[in-house]
């Protein structure tokens, strides 16, 4: 899970930032956004799909100061990464099936099936 994410990000904004270093090593990527105000709601989630790249996740993305990581971010939030209460890719499509995040048809989950 990560956390503290500024609420202007896009989950496309996002997942840019963690595909530059983390391409093709996750298989689930999701920022909810609020409906209401359709900004994010500060946090995301990432199945990573080895236990060696939460390490490497870990020291590139926790505790960074979003605004001294990301050029025109003038966000004063630190980055925080930590485990989610569901964990695996069956787990998560299971609590996913029904919920309304799988039925809009803009900012759904991203599943990577590699």
């Amino acid at each position: 899970m990560i956390k503290n994410v500024p609420i202007k990000f896009h989950q496309q904004t996002l997942l840019d930032i963690v595909n530059k270093k983390f391409e093709g090593r996750f298989n689930y990527f999701y920022l909810p956004k609020d409906m209401r105000t359709q900004k994010g709601v500060g946090f995301a989630f990432i199945n990573l799909i080895h236990p060696a790249y939460i390490i490497e996740f870990f020291l590139e993305f926790h505790c960074i100061k979003w605004s001294e990581y990301i050029q025109n971010c003038n966000s004063t939030k630190y980055c925080e990464i930590s485990y989610s209460n569901v964990q695996g890719i069956e787990e998560i499509k299971a609590e996913l099936e029904d919920k309304y995040a799988m039925k809009k048809e803009e900012g759904q989950p991203i599943f990577n099936d590699n």
